[in-house]
């Protein structure tokens, strides 16, 4: 055992007795009534959260039940039913835009070799089981 070996056992000893002793740390009865002691405080002080949780709640329930009982007008109360078929999105004024003409369409650009793979027409058929293109 070297010098420095000899230096921790005998700090760790020490400790060691300490701990025993008690030496170390407030004696836990002293903790355990500074503990309730602050209970006690946090129950007596006012609880601004919950009366505002409360309040926001009953705030909701009575904007629904409003809600529920406001009469509707007479597009809403419409008790015919709408075709399907007649319905169209508010966006659909959207899609009204002129076609491209071919001469746009037919333009390539410089990168479009890029698409061109060397087995593409491999990758678009499915496969089928027992049928083979190649044979050994």
């Amino acid at each position: 055992m070297n010098d420095t070996e000899k230096r921790l056992q005998h700090l760790f000893r020490q400790l060691r007795q300490r701990e025993a002793e008690g030496a170390d740390g407030p004696p836990f009865a002293k903790i355990w009534a500074r503990a309730l002691s602050r209970s006690v405080a946090t129950k007596r002080q006012p609880a601004w959260g919950r009366r505002l949780a409360l309040a926001t709640v009953a705030v909701a329930i009575v904007a629904a039940v409003f809600l529920m009982y406001t009469p509707r007008t007479q597009q809403q109360r419409s008790d015919e039913p709408s075709v399907l078929a007649e319905w169209r999105s508010p966006t659909a004024f959207l899609m009204n835009y002129p076609l491209p003409d071919a001469s746009v369409a037919a333009v390539k650009a410089p990168t479009d070799f890029l698409l061109d793979l060397s087995g593409r027409d491999f990758l678009r058929t499915l496969p089928r089981v027992g049928v083979s293109k190649w044979s050994l």
